[in-house]
């Protein structure tokens, strides 16, 4: 650990985290791809040392949701959905609000695709809609 504390010396880094596979095991149920607590306090300790970021697949709510944890960085739906910390050391200063939306000029496009998508093909066992 000490020669990596030396080689980091003096360098801007970050962390990036995955949510599923990487911070919980894959599960069949989604929805109970809970995070250890064991985990939770260790990526606690990581983000008050290093900005930290969860990206995930999943919507920023659900992650958030799940993570708990208001010092990180969070990129929901695989980046369309971006926000800063709350608080913690690397939070912005003043009460500014650090969030990203890339694709929100999209949203009503994307809606319709969906529709059409949902309307045209046909339901598939096991798939969510």
């Amino acid at each position: 650990m000490e020669s990596f504390k030396t080689l980091a010396r003096g360098k801007r880094l970050a962390i990036f985290l995955g949510y599923d596979g990487t911070l919980t095991p894959i599960v069949k149920d989604p929805d109970r791809a809970f995070m250890s607590d064991e985990s939770r306090a260790s990526v606690k300790l990581l983000a008050s040392q290093v900005p930290t970021a969860i990206i995930s697949g999943r919507c920023l709510e659900k992650v958030v949701g799940f993570v708990q944890l208001e010092e990180l960085f969070y990129a929901g739906s695989h980046g369309l959905d971006i926000r800063g910390p709350d608080n913690g050391p690397f939070a912005l200063k003043g009460g500014t609000v650090c969030a990203y939306q890339p694709a929100a000029e999209y949203t009503t496009l994307m809606s319709t695709v969906r529709d059409s998508l949902l309307e045209k093909v046909p339901r598939i066992d096991g798939c969510a809609s």
